[in-house]
């Protein structure tokens, strides 16, 4: 490399940090700004960040996007997570092709087993087993829009396992300042597009 070259590379980093750093402030001051007033919907676990990300986006993408990116995260890691565990893939390919089913876990595992084949591996081997594993599984495939749901019924208390297929349960986030509500799955955001900076003319 040139000292030329070099020169004209140092200029041009330093020209590129000066406006990151120029955005990520007006993001800073848009969210300091919005905070105190945001109410949202429903909060994820990581419920400060949540707040302050969405208080600060739209001084850098437009309304919702951290929301639109949050769940499409979420969603891949329960892919990944559903993927992973037989059971829960198995149910999930059960409840495609109807909207409830119900009985016992040993009906369950005779249900499952026919459709998984015989060359699954870590699959339970009784009832119990299945109905272990179905339970850790349920947080999951309700997010897929699955619920699951285990009770007694009957005289004898006969224990029961009940499934439905509904639409699915994304963690949106949806700012009350924004009011908007569309659906955050099969979103494509490129976060690669160099952030708009807000109140700054273009002359500046």
């Amino acid at each position: 490399m040139t000292a030329d070259s070099k020169a004209r590379l140092n200029a041009v980093t330093v020209e590129l940090c000066a406006a990151n750093l120029g955005a990520l402030l007006d993001a800073t001051v848009h969210g300091l700004r919005t905070l105190p007033g945001l109410r949202l919907t429903s909060l994820p676990r990581m419920a400060d960040f949540a707040l302050w990300a969405t208080a600060c986006e739209r001084g850098l993408w437009p309304a919702t996007t951290f929301a639109r990116a949050y769940d499409a995260n979420r969603r891949a890691a329960v892919e990944v997570i559903i993927g992973a565990d037989p059971v829960a893939a198995c149910v999930r390919t059960l409840m495609a092709e109807r909207d409830s089913w119900a009985g016992t876990a040993s009906d369950l595992l005779r249900v499952a087993s026919a459709l998984a084949g015989t060359k699954v591996s870590n699959w339970p081997q009784n009832p119990g087993a299945l109905a272990g594993r179905l339970r850790r599984a349920q947080t999951f495939l309700r997010i897929l829009g699955i619920e699951v749901s285990f009770t007694r019924e009957g005289r004898a208390g006969t224990r029961t396992i009940r499934i439905s297929a509904g639409v699915e349960n994304p963690a949106t986030i949806v700012s009350a300042v924004s009011s908007v509500s569309d659906g955050c799955h099969g979103v494509s955001i490129d976060f690669r597009k160099p952030p708009q900076r807000m109140g700054r003319s273009s002359s500046a």
